[in-house]
């Protein structure tokens, strides 16, 4: 926010606090209070319109493909990205701890454990750990069924 934004937006709620509609009712009037405008240091998000997922995950993230058609998706970012997401080295979550535990298949069979009766035992998973600098082109775009 510019110092001239900021000077008009201080100008209002002066006035606010000043209007008669702020005065009416049987209640003393509340004034609005001044609204402080974080710096970039403390909220880098309001002030920057064009931060990129692999700035915000710098090490790359787990991710999972939702759609319906894995064996295509898989075979369409090895020949668009050269990297296959069921390849050991990209089958890698993190525990709590931090670190990474390795799937043994891609999708992995993940068992219903919060104890609701559901028909299914289990969902398949089809996880993955995309590296940064494609996070943009895949998880960051409408192009293919994400979620994370």
């Amino acid at each position: 926010m510019t110092a001239d934004q900021v000077a008009k937006w201080k100008a209002a709620i002066a006035a606010h606090n000043r209007s008669k509609r702020n005065q009416r009712g049987k209640r003393p009037p509340k004034p609005i209070t001044g609204y402080r405008i974080p710096t970039p240091k403390e909220n880098n998000m309001t002030t920057t319109t064009d931060t990129t997922w692999r700035e915000l995950f710098p090490n790359g993230r787990s991710i999972y493909y939702e759609g319906d058609q894995p064996e295509q998706f898989r075979q369409q970012i090895l020949d668009e990205f050269g990297f296959d997401v069921a390849s050991p080295e990209h089958r890698a979550h993190y525990t709590d701890t931090g670190d990474p535990r390795p799937n043994d298949t891609w999708p992995e069979w993940i068992p219903w454990n919060d104890g609701i009766p559901r028909d299914e035992d289990g969902f398949w998973s089809y996880s993955f750990h995309c590296p940064e600098e494609y996070l943009d082109a895949i998880y960051g775009s409408d192009r293919f069924p994400m979620g994370s």
